[in-house]
């Protein structure tokens, strides 16, 4: 089933930001050093220093019309809330320094409004990233248990979130918003359609959970699991929990069907996706309660779900690259994954 409502705006969307205004917005409010931008999209974000040379990211949203701020408060409090409750590695926001009164800071005191600018600041990650392209993680039992265990325990956070912050809950965007609500429309299995009224199935997630998105501490001494210290969480939405978790899943699928995106060859070292499938899952029944486990075939559907996201956006993605040539020779890393992926949907 297509979405044929009509975009509202581009998905590929990125507003100009000049460096050295950011550089001085956050030397007034913060105190730091803007350094290099490490990416530039619907958000820009940077990496920055404190006076001691400490590492820390800014995240600036050009956002003209103040539109997005308090979806940006919102995010703010979910993160607060997750730091405070046991899930120390999230890169909580940091205050202005006219704002450090604290530990009970409001939300609202963590961003900076200037003129079409809203920009927040947050720790830098603890670990390492994950080196994607050297597939090693792929066939790491214990980094893929970890990933999921970290989700369950997100997950039970998040049900206590709900209770604690029905309203800010409530208003947070539903899965089907997101990307301009690329998921609009779609058909889903009414299981599903029930379980959108059970908190315990479903609430807020982080709704970005793949491997870029977070840093990497393998275990050490006695330890059984390593630890994730998890960013960007500007996708933050209303959705079922298995959703989440089958992001964890959807890269090692979509790998086990086409190979890799430069040539369609088999992944080196390569776990079949169902030890891959088997992993996450027994790490993520490792963070529930005792005696709960896993529904197998809902996480399968979330699966579908996830790859009908993807189809979605990879195509109406590349229409509108193909309108603008020069966005296109900017975004052409993406275009070439986007390319493989609908190619192998299309076979």
């Amino acid at each position: 089933m297509q979405n044929d409502s009509p975009p509202k705006r581009r998905l590929f969307e990125t507003a100009t930001v000049d460096q050295d205004r950011v550089a001085a917005i956050v030397n007034q409010h913060w105190g730091f050093n803007l350094g290099d931008r490490i990416k530039a999209s619907q958000n820009h974000t940077f990496q920055a220093t404190d006076s001691i040379g400490t590492q820390l990211i800014v995240r600036v949203t050009p956002d003209p019309l103040d539109e997005q701020r308090e979806r940006i408060i919102d995010e703010l409090r979910f993160i607060k809330y997750l730091h405070s409750h046991n899930l120390q590695h999230v890169c909580p926001p940091i205050p202005p320094t006219a704002s450090k009164t604290g530990q009970d800071l409001h939300p609202e005191s963590l961003v900076v409004r200037e003129g079409d600018l809203t920009i927040v600041a947050f720790e830098f990650a603890k670990g390492k990233p994950v080196d994607f392209a050297g597939w090693k993680w792929i066939s790491d039992r214990v980094f893929a248990t970890s990933w999921g265990r970290w989700a369950a325990n997100l997950h039970k956070v998040s049900r206590q979130y709900r209770k604690s912050e029905p309203e800010v809950a409530a208003r947070t965007r539903n899965w089907d918003e997101m990307h301009d609500g690329v998921l609009k429309g779609i058909k889903l299995d009414e299981r599903d359609l029930l379980l959108v009224k059970d908190p315990k199935h479903f609430g807020v997630l982080h709704g970005d959970f793949n491997i870029s998105n977070f840093f990497w501490t393998p275990p050490s001494g006695e330890k059984t699991h390593g630890d994730l210290s998890v960013f960007d969480w500007d996708q933050t939405q209303l959705g079922w929990f298995l959703y989440d978790v089958a992001q964890i899943l959807h890269f090692p699928y979509m790998l086990s069907h086409a190979g890799t995106w430069l040539d369609g060859s088999v992944v080196p070292g390569h776990t079949e996706y169902k030890q891959w499938f088997e992993w996450v899952v027994e790490g993520y029944e490792s963070g529930l309660d005792e005696g709960q486990k896993v529904d197998r075939e809902a996480l399968e559907r979330m699966v579908l779900l996830r790859r009908a996201f993807y189809e979605r956006f990879c195509r109406r993605a590349l229409r509108e690259l193909e309108k603008d040539k020069a966005k296109t020779e900017a975004q052409a890393p993406i275009r070439i994954f986007m390319e493989w992926v609908i190619g192998w949907m299309d076979k």
